[in-house]
């Protein structure tokens, strides 16, 4: 599937429950309890919007142990939507490559 013309918010509407609970056996088991919990919650969905966005960034913030730029990221990506829109067609390009890899690899026994 092309993904190279979708932004970053319209993948994230995609549906992740149904490609969870399809795909999970492609997935090593110790990745089946977040997958599971992510189709559940439906956390993708609340990332196509800033509030999400705003929302995680703000809470992985306060679980850290040192003073974290996180919190207000999503101010920092205000400022400059089309290079980090850039950069995530980088970063799924580069995942789709690693995971077609993998699964090669792993179909073939190594």
């Amino acid at each position: 599937m092309d993904l190279s013309h979708i932004s970053i918010f319209m993948y994230l509407k995609r549906p992740l429950r149904a490609r969870c609970r399809n795909d999970t056996m492609k997935y090593p088991i110790s990745t089946h309890p977040a997958l599971t919990m992510m189709a559940k919650k439906d956390w993708m969905s609340s990332y196509a919007q800033f509030e999400g966005i705003a929302d995680v960034l703000l809470r992985m913030s306060c679980r850290a142990r040192q003073p974290d730029p996180l919190a207000n990221g999503e101010q920092e990506f205000l400022a400059d939507v089309d290079g980090y829109s850039g950069d995530f067609q980088d970063w799924l390009t580069d995942t789709k490559a690693f995971c077609q890899q993998w699964s090669e690899h792993n179909r073939a026994g190594y």
